[in-house]
């Protein structure tokens, strides 16, 4: 199975597994710490949603970091046992809620407003970015951010900007 790291934080240099083949892509090392480093000590205690989690290498490098908790969406099985194995590994499956859905269906379903940072990483054949900001951006929400460039130019930047 393939493998990156965590960055940074309490589990600095701890293997991740990510699925094997192109379907999934892991936010490189390279962003993560970027992103990261944007966010700086607004991670510590925070509640963070990720959508399209895949192997969930942004929670875990959140909750690495000091976030006090995940939600993980993903609709990927392979994806979904991976994480639950990843958080079992670096022991930290209780602060996970890892829930097996398909994105836009969930925020429908969920009151997001409870979760102070949100990342939106949608894979490449996915055109469901405006399909999310159609549901609405919750209020308490301060952060989403796209991790992976758009492959086609034709597509609207559809993304929600930090609040103030």
């Amino acid at each position: 199975m393939p493998q990156t790291r965590v960055t940074a934080g309490e589990w600095r240099g701890r293997l991740i597994g990510t699925p094997a083949g192109r379907s999934t892509r892991p936010t490189s090392s390279k962003v993560r710490e970027a992103l990261f480093n944007i966010l700086g000590p607004t991670i510590v205690g925070a509640t963070v949603l990720d959508l399209f989690a895949g192997a969930g290498t942004l929670s875990f490098e959140a909750l690495s970091r000091g976030a006090a908790n995940a939600t993980l969406v993903e609709r990927d099985g392979g994806c979904v046992r991976i994480i639950n194995a990843t958080a079992s590994r670096l022991g930290c499956a209780e602060a996970c809620s890892v829930e097996p859905a398909e994105v836009v269906r969930w925020l429908r379903s969920h009151a997001p407003s409870r979760f102070d940072i949100c990342f939106c990483d949608p894979p490449y054949q996915d055109d469901v970015v405006d399909g999310v900001a159609a549901i609405g951006r919750p209020a308490t929400v301060h952060t989403c951010m796209r991790t992976s460039p758009r492959p086609r130019a034709s597509r609207s930047p559809r993304c929600f900007a930090p609040d103030p």
